[in-house]
């Protein structure tokens, strides 16, 4: 018959167990010579023993969340850029004078600043875009005759400056 365990048959009662000897103690408070581990001597720095440094830990693929933020992340940066382009002008270029706009601040120009108080029929190009340096002319009609004034474009934005020598049309 035996134990639990396996540690097999009880003594019997005419025998005494003995206990086995106790680890020498050195170096004071009982503490053994070496460290060991499950009762085998183990070396410092070793695999496994006192200030060895931790086995690396398996990675796995990354996660799905951080592929579909980096994804996300990178649309909308996509996104924003393109919103900004178009916003601006860059991929579309210049925009176009609105036309009628344009030939009444003209004629408010020729009025007011160049004192042709009698000037009609404005005319400008069509299709003239808000190009830095750009230069083109619009016609008018004053005492009688067809004339010219030179618009000449500032900036990207539209501004635009009227005058200089008024020339027959």
């Amino acid at each position: 018959m035996s134990t639990p365990y396996g540690q097999g048959p009880p003594p019997r009662p005419d025998q005494h167990a003995v206990p086995a000897p106790p680890a020498p103690a050195v170096g004071g408070y009982g503490a053994p010579s070496q460290p060991t581990a499950y009762g085998v001597p183990v070396q410092p720095g070793v695999y496994g023993g006192p200030g060895a440094a931790a086995p690396p830990v398996p990675r796995g693929p990354r996660p799905r969340r951080a592929r579909t933020v980096l994804v996300t992340a990178a649309a909308t940066a996509t996104v924003s850029v393109l919103a900004t382009l178009l916003a601006t002008g860059t991929l579309t270029g210049p925009a176009p004078f609105d036309r009628d706009a344009l030939q009444a601040g003209v004629a408010e120009v020729l009025t007011e600043e160049l004192g042709v108080t009698d000037a009609t029929r404005v005319e400008c190009p069509e299709d003239r875009v808000a190009r830095k340096g750009d230069e083109f002319e619009c016609t008018f009609r004053s005492g009688g005759a067809d004339l010219s004034v030179p618009v000449v474009v500032l900036n990207d934005a539209g501004q635009y400056r009227v005058g200089g020598e008024f020339g027959t049309g």
